[in-house]
């Protein structure tokens, strides 16, 4: 059962389902910004596909910034903030060409359980 599997995708993020706050997540290609899997509360609150697209860009600039001022370590997460909505990015280590995007209303999330929990999933999918 390879990570690319659409199935244990969707399995491994899931488990995301469960944290208060959470809009949509999924489990992105970093060099074409194409879902592979995903998850939301409500398909016609967010636009997975676009949200995927844009934080891939978001990774890769992140990863050129880092090489272009010397820092060789890979990039673990990105938080960002917008508005009411905390997006995270969570780059796999064992998987460089993936990483999951969850979305979260910021005021009904533990940001640390969020990170917690993509952490977690991102073990699962290695």
């Amino acid at each position: 059962r390879g990570v690319l599997d659409a199935a244990r995708g969707r399995q491994a993020l899931s488990s995301l389902l469960k944290l208060d706050g959470l809009i949509g997540c999924a489990l992105v290609d970093a060099g074409t910004g194409l879902v592979l899997a995903h998850e939301s509360r409500d398909e016609q609150s967010i636009d997975m596909e676009l949200a995927a697209a844009a934080a891939a860009q978001v990774l890769r600039a992140q990863r050129d910034s880092a090489r272009s001022m010397g820092l060789m370590d890979p990039i673990d997460e990105l938080i960002t903030t917008a508005g009411s909505r905390n997006i995270l990015i969570r780059a796999l280590q064992r998987h460089a060409e993936l990483f999951i995007v969850a979305l979260f209303e910021k005021h009904r999330t533990n940001l640390a359980l969020a990170r917690f929990q993509l952490l977690e999933v991102e073990r699962g999918l290695s």
